[in-house]
């Protein structure tokens, strides 16, 4: 395959801030990588501010296919709370930013908890990394002094679209909605929305718009296993028949619930060349990107495991493209 004829097909990239040094983003293009998801924090969502980085990343040869505005995980937008108004306001105007700067895909989740939830830490290979057992989870203290019921949830979350898709649709940018990780009903006192089939279903039914789609995380349906309600590839052929699959997360994990740890690709449960080889099966042209790798001793900045990580999907996108699977 050509360098041209890779641009048609699945993009190999990762996620970068903003505001990463050059170094960086030479030492991206070093690995091959010319895709990018960037993260803005809430702070950075001036529009003369998101040219600049436009400009910057393309001057390094580098596209950003996508980008996550952390202003998504105000908890007004989730909870219905006073200045939610201000807050969709806020976001449209970025929305209509990225549209403008030919930014074309916004990724989000609804699960509303950074860092992610977790009860423990494991190695992995001797590598430090995160783990999470549901039977602990269940001790830990509410993060909301109100339950909401999942209705409350679903209005909350349906006044959010209601307000961000249609300026999206008129930009021109798709809005990618990542499944609640890790995929449970209810967790510290929130009921889940997104956590299994009929969830993200429901949405996609409701929302009949080809800018509402799913950024599919691979290490997410692996940690629910059967309780996802659809084998994990079936759920690949299923949004991507849809044309619902925008962005791809790859993530290896030990176990489904109801205990899990991350671990490399090439070392959980998931078949990730089966992963890949239906990716490639469903012509799926977009981003795929390494998820919370582990941690490499003596590799504070993360370089090392991207590039273990980008090897390892390298090699098997180059199988699945050669393999004839198609």
């Amino acid at each position: 395959m050509t360098k041209g004829d890779q641009r048609m097909g699945i993009k190999l990239g990762t996620h970068v801030s903003a505001d990463c040094a050059d170094d960086e983003l030479l030492f991206l293009r070093q690995l091959g990588v010319e895709h990018v998801r960037v993260h803005f924090a809430v702070d950075q969502d001036d529009p003369g501010y998101v040219g600049q980085v436009c400009e910057r990343f393309r001057a390094a040869g580098i596209e950003i296919y996508s980008v996550v505005y952390m202003l998504y995980q105000a908890r007004e937008i989730a909870f219905a709370l006073p200045g939610r108004e201000e807050i969709f306001r806020r976001f449209a105007r970025f929305v209509r930013t990225m549209g403008d700067h030919g930014l074309h895909t916004l990724e989000y989740d609804f699960f509303l908890y950074a860092p992610l939830p977790v009860t423990g830490e494991a190695l992995t290979r001797h590598c430090p990394t995160r783990s999470f057992d549901i039977r602990r989870a269940r001790a830990l203290p509410p993060a909301v002094d109100h339950t909401p019921t999942p209705e409350e949830m679903w209005s909350a979350y349906e006044d959010f679209m209601e307000a961000i898709l249609p300026v999206a649709a008129s930009a021109g940018v798709r809005l990618a909605l990542h499944p609640d990780d890790p995929p449970v009903p209810h967790l510290l006192g929130v009921p889940r929305l997104f956590a299994d089939i009929a969830g993200l279903s429901r949405a996609m039914r409701h929302f009949d718009s080809p800018f509402w789609g799913i950024l599919f995380c691979v290490g997410t349906w692996a940690e629910g296993g059967t309780a996802m309600g659809m084998e994990l590839c079936e759920a690949i052929r299923f949004f991507a028949e849809r044309g619902k699959l925008f962005t791809v997360h790859l993530r290896n994990v030990t176990s489904p619930l109801p205990a899990f740890a991350e671990t490399f690709l090439d070392n959980g449960y998931v078949d990730m060349a089966e992963v890949m080889h239906t990716l490639v099966d469903t012509g799926f042209d977009g981003l795929v990107i390494p998820d919370h790798f582990p941690a490499l001793t003596g590799d504070a900045e993360g370089r090392a495991s991207l590039a273990y990580a980008l090897g390892v999907m390298r090699g098997l996108l180059s199988s699945a493209e050669r393999s004839g699977f198609r």
